[in-house]
């Protein structure tokens, strides 16, 4: 697993996100992993096409250290655009 954030494009992810500001609520979280960035960016280009504000930020945690945060109004909807899409071992939802 790689060391830190550099491995995967997880920068960019954060610079494309929307500016949605610190009342966000914390849709997914994900492993540093290469699946973990692949499902990220299929749940990223979802809730853009959607027309869902999101924000990809780092969690703080070890084992998930991004996520994608939202709106606390999406939530839901957000819930079920990125289930839709599919689930893996690498990430870990928010309760």
């Amino acid at each position: 697993m790689p060391a830190d954030d550099e491995a995967f494009a997880w920068d960019r992810l954060r610079e494309a996100s929307d500016k949605i500001g610190p009342a966000a609520a914390k849709l997914v979280a994900y492993k540093n992993t290469a699946a973990g960035y692949a499902i990220a960016v299929v749940h990223v280009a979802s809730l853009r096409e959607a027309n869902v504000p999101y924000s990809v930020r780092p969690t703080g945690h070890n084992e998930h250290p991004f996520g994608i945060f939202v709106l606390p109004d999406s939530l839901n909807r957000a819930r079920e655009i990125v289930g839709s899409v599919g689930l893996g071992s690498d990430i870990d939802w928010a309760a």
